[in-house]
């Protein structure tokens, strides 16, 4: 092997908000993973006689939670976002010169994204926490958003020439996501015209 990246990441964010009674002007929570990956893997200028790979792993896996079970009166707009941030640039670049007899280029990439609001949870003390949430006043909308969003930029280039009898570019990508909004046993309400409940699970 001329070349090769290893990358693993694992985060787990969550915020809970269980129990007891909340008043305020406005209250945004949110759980956010920002996934910002530089990654290159590059034996270009470098070969190992008889056998020259360059070889890229990454893993990741991602969980943004926000979980709410508290009885929550605003004036003015409640806010409850979970989600993932993601930016990937992701490289690999192959060398085949010469007498090489093998050569090749491997990329492997396992990607997971979960990114969960929950109104109504069972907490950690085993106890189901039920949400009540009410905007009184002329701002008072309701907004619930679980989101993976971003951008993914994977290259596999191999480059060879003169004798290489066995040449291959491999790549295999695996990406796994799951947004959602779950309300369970819970109460959602607005006084005013023209505030809002909304609910969404989105990626782009």
């Amino acid at each position: 092997l001329a070349a090769g990246v290893d990358n693993s990441l694992t985060t787990d964010t969550q915020v809970n908000l269980a129990g007891g009674k909340w008043q305020a002007g406005s209250l945004s929570v949110s759980a956010v993973n920002n996934d910002d990956l530089d990654l290159d893997a590059d034996s270009v200028s470098a070969a190992v006689l008889n056998a020259s790979g360059t070889e890229l792993k990454n893993t990741v896996k991602h969980a943004a939670a926000v979980n709410v079970g508290s009885t929550v009166t605003t004036t003015g707009k409640q806010s409850y976002a979970a989600g993932n941030a993601v930016d990937h640039d992701v490289d690999i670049h192959g060398n085949g010169y010469g007498g090489i007899s093998t050569n090749g280029t491997v990329m492997a990439s396992d990607l997971t994204y979960d990114a969960a609001v929950n109104l109504g949870y069972t907490a950690a003390d085993k106890v189901f926490h039920s949400a009540d949430l009410s905007g009184t006043g002329t701002e008072g909308s309701i907004s619930v958003l679980a989101s993976t969003d971003g951008v993914m930029d994977y290259a596999n280039a191999l480059k060879a020439a003169g004798v290489v009898p066995v040449t291959v570019a491999s790549s295999t990508n695996k990406l796994t996501y799951d947004n959602r909004v779950d309300v369970t046993d819970s109460v959602l309400r607005t006084a005013k015209e023209d505030q809002d409940i909304t609910l969404a699970a989105t990626d782009r």
